[in-house]
């Protein structure tokens, strides 16, 4: 279906919004852009939680402590041995400045590193 020039310059006008937000968030520091490198560790990573921590130079000590959970609860999250509720996964985004997305695992097949390989 055609897009009407009012349409598109309503589009781009919103896409432009959109643009500087996420660019006064990353300006801010409030948010994260991976390199080529940290996207391949990530994705080789256990868990997004093992790569986060590690990237933000934390024992899992040191990030139970900041999160109130035992240091065995976190270990067994991060080599996914136990599932997280939503209040704990929160917590330890919130711990990491991050979002409990950022530490979701995608089911999709596109985003697992044997696949990525293979697309390259």
């Amino acid at each position: 279906m055609p897009v009407t020039p009012n349409e598109a310059d309503s589009e781009d006008t919103a896409d432009i919004a959109i643009a500087r937000r996420v660019m006064t968030r990353i300006t801010s520091g409030d948010e994260q852009l991976l390199t080529s490198a940290e996207l391949d560790e990530l994705l080789a990573a256990t868990t997004p939680l093992a790569f986060y921590r590690q990237r933000a130079g934390l024992t899992q000590a040191t990030l139970a402590q900041r999160t109130g959970l035992a240091q065995s609860e976190l270990a067994a999250i991060e080599a996914r041995r136990k599932s997280a509720d939503i209040p704990t996964m929160g917590k330890i985004a919130e711990a990491l400045n991050l979002t409990i997305d950022d530490l979701v695992v995608s089911k999709s097949p596109a985003s697992r590193p044997a696949n990525r390989q293979a697309a390259r």
